[in-house]
């Protein structure tokens, strides 16, 4: 039998080390929410030119939010994912759950004890920025 295709997820979760990370952001007060932390994975793995892997299985994530709760009322993570990895447009919060994973390893390896070295990060996607338009 061929396989089915994925339906888009109505609600995201995380894996037991992301949620390790967003729990050390959140306690000690780097983030207002565990979502905004969410959120900054996303916004890491996006800036770090990651690709959603929209295939990985789902069994190693337990829920963490309803997609509504995730994104904007304008739908605007939604609409980001969708235009800029076309693959993953009618999958846009499947590829949104995949980017907050690799976003927290990324996440994960900028920290310092349990303290984010925002600074650079900030620094690692100004580079990144950079090579992508070609001024290096």
């Amino acid at each position: 039998m061929p396989e089915q295709p994925r339906g888009d997820l109505q609600q995201v979760g995380a894996s037991r080390a992301t949620r390790t990370v967003l729990t050390e952001l959140k306690d000690t007060g780097q983030i207002a929410d565990l979502v905004d932390g969410y959120r900054l994975c996303i916004a890491a793995a996006y800036a770090y030119g990651c690709t959603p892997n929209l295939t990985r299985p789902e069994a190693t994530r337990t829920t963490m939010f309803a997609a509504n709760t995730l994104d904007t009322p304008d739908l605007a993570l939604r609409t980001a994912i969708a235009e800029t990895y076309p693959d993953a447009r009618l999958m846009p919060y499947r590829a949104a759950e995949d980017l907050a994973e690799q976003g927290a390893e990324i996440v994960r390896n900028l920290m310092d004890g349990e303290k984010l070295r925002f600074s650079d990060l900030i620094q690692k996607v100004d580079e990144i920025s950079r090579v992508a338009a070609g001024a290096v």
